[in-house]
């Protein structure tokens, strides 16, 4: 499982010479760790790929 740190780290280490908002991490995390954020997606909390969008755009700017 990949933290959300780590995804951070490694999107950014792939994309050096961009600038990202935090809902675009976001976004970028959702199709690059399918896999680790199968949970959260299936979390009923979530009732719309944008609700988690949001979620995981919160993460990344707190």
């Amino acid at each position: 499982m990949t933290t959300r740190v780590q995804m951070i780290i490694e999107t950014l280490r792939d994309h050096p010479d961009q600038l990202f908002t935090a809902r675009q991490l976001a976004e970028l995390f959702i199709e690059r760790y399918p896999n680790d954020l199968e949970e959260k997606r299936n979390n009923p909390r979530y009732e719309t790929i944008e609700d988690l969008i949001g979620q995981l755009a919160a993460e990344v700017g707190g």
